[in-house]
């Protein structure tokens, strides 16, 4: 990924995912692979970034689970979290920053509860009697509520984005799969040719890479699809791999009426493990 695609940032923001097995810094009593560290346009002015190194503040570490991102949620997730933080960045710098900048979302205190620094600062004020008109609570009113059409929008078009490169990510795994199964096929209709052999068995190897490359995507991006698909690989590398066998020992064939084969390989594990593994995949999107 070059960047993400953030609104009023002029082109796509960098971002830098870092995952430890052992963090130099603390994690407060999550695993590691639940609070990595996030770099996105580095030294700039923010509310919510980490002294320390300048990682993005993305959550209160001890905020319930549902507030804050964890592993099994999957990478995508937390791009979005990323893209809405570096937004409200934007919109904070554009609303003076330091001199009283906006932070459009609900954010927590700095520090940790216990310390000097997690307070909440309440400002109350009296208003004199007549001080206060219509027209300036229409002018406070009208830009809220524009603010606020303006990041549903933006949520919005993130969520759309999310499930298109989600479906997207889900087909590619699912095309290399039946590419995989055709392979009996291709080895089956091979030409009679010595170059055909050493093509046909880097093919299938390719495949088997890429598959294998899918389903550690998957555990990583979409954990309750990866199960699923692993059952679906083994079915398919079962199958197949009985046919490719088959098809090996077989004479390659030279008249165009033996290119009907006349009988479809059999793939019924396969097709049933593709039919759960599809509707797991529906169910995640």
């Amino acid at each position: 990924m070059s960047g993400l695609d953030v609104i009023g940032e002029p082109t796509r923001v960098p971002v830098t995912v870092c995952f430890f097995d052992e963090p130099c810094y603390p994690t407060f009593g999550q695993h590691p692979r639940d609070f990595p560290r996030v770099y996105a346009k580095p030294g700039a002015a923010s509310m919510h970034r980490h002294g320390t190194d300048d990682a993005l503040c993305l959550w209160q570490p001890y905020d319930p689970e549902e507030q804050r991102w964890t592993g099994s949620k999957g990478l995508l997730d937390l791009f979005e979290i990323v893209r809405t933080h570096l937004f409200m960045e934007h919109w904070w710098h554009l609303t003076c920053g330091d001199g009283g900048g906006e932070w459009l979302i609900k954010d927590a205190p700095h520090g940790l509860p216990g310390s000097r620094r997690w307070a909440v600062v309440i400002i109350t004020a009296t208003p004199q009697a007549g001080s206060w008109t219509w027209a300036q609570t229409t002018a406070l009113i009208v830009p809220v509520i524009a603010l606020v059409g303006v990041y549903v929008t933006f949520t919005l078009n993130q969520r759309a984005a999310r499930r298109e490169r989600r479906s997207k990510t889900f087909a590619e795994a699912l095309t290399a799969v039946e590419e995989y199964l055709e392979m009996p096929y291709r080895i089956r209709r091979r030409p009679a040719s010595p170059d055909a052999r050493p093509e046909l068995t880097d093919e299938a190897s390719s495949l088997l890479a890429r598959m294998a490359f899918h389903q550690a995507w998957l555990q990583i991006e979409a954990s309750k699809v990866a199960e699923p698909y692993a059952a679906l690989v083994a079915a398919a590398r079962s199958e197949a791999g009985v046919h490719m066998s088959e098809a090996w020992q077989q004479t390659p064939i030279e008249t165009d009426s033996g290119m009907n084969l006349g009988a479809a390989y059999s793939r019924d594990r396969s097709d049933a493990a593709r039919v759960a593994c599809i509707e797991a995949m529906r169910h995640n999107l």
